[in-house]
This record gives C-alpha cells, structure tokens and sequence, in this order.
C-alpha cells in the first residue's frame, strides 16, 4: 500500500480546476486591456478626424479669401466671392452653397474689424482653430 500513497504522476482534479481558473483571469485581464485600448484608440482617432475636418474647412476658406478682393460678412458665415459659407445651429454643422461641408461645429464666427477678417471655428469636442487675414490694399 506505500507504493500507491507515494504514487505522484500525473496532476489532480484541484490543480487541474486551478490552472483553469488562473488562465481564465489572465485570458480576462488580457481581453480588458485590449478592449480599453481599442476603445481609446477610437476615441483619440474620432477626435483627430473632428479636428483636422475643422482645420481643412478654415483652410478652404483662408485659400479663397486670399484670391479675391469680394468678401462680405453675411448672417451666420461668409460669403467670398460666388461661394457662401454659413454656420447651420440645427445639425451643427457648415454649408458650402447649401450643401454640407463640415460636421460636428459648435461655434462659427467671423469679423471683420481694423483691415482685417477674424475667423474662428469651434468643433463639438471644444477644440478651436482661428486664423487672421490681414486685407492688404494697393497695387
């Protein structure tokens, strides 16, 4: 009867359910910590979208002011030249002509004061992007 008491090959059914459930905590820490990331990730992707959406229309705008002289300030936006920019409060977002060309703004403003045309654009994550355009006459 020694020989079976002393008889240690193999592993039990206890150390069998506790390897089991260790894997299983590390296989949940594992998926959380990738799950946190992945949403994070979309998260800063989403925000650097907004941002750069933002930033493209302000460009567009800047490009087209600077090849005209005909630039007026009209109700909520701009118009320069034959294109009318114009901030829409009930989706949050800025036509170009009546159609849709930006998304998620908060705030678009523009002014014109001392020779100069001061445009802000606000997206909903409260990031702002402002230029200045000083208008420079003579020949």
């Amino acid at each position: 009867m020694k020989n079976i008491a002393n008889n240690e090959k193999g592993i039990t059914l206890v150390e069998t359910l506790a390897v089991i459930v260790i894997s299983a905590l590390v296989a949940t820490l594992i998926f959380n910590v990738q799950l946190s990331s992945s949403k994070q990730y979309d998260k800063q992707l989403n925000k650097n979208q907004q941002l750069h959406e933002v930033s493209y229309v302000l460009k567009v705008i800047t490009k087209e002011m600077r090849k005209t002289t005909d630039i007026v300030s009209i109700k909520d936006g701009i118009k320069v030249k034959n294109e009318e920019y114009r901030f829409d409060k009930s989706t949050n977002g800025i036509t170009k002509n009546s159609v849709p060309f930006a998304t998620n703004i908060e705030e678009f403003l523009v002014e014109y004061k001392e020779n100069s045309w001061n445009i802000k654009i606000t997206n909903l994550d409260g990031k702002t992007v402002e230029t200045n355009i000083v208008v420079r006459s003579g020949n």
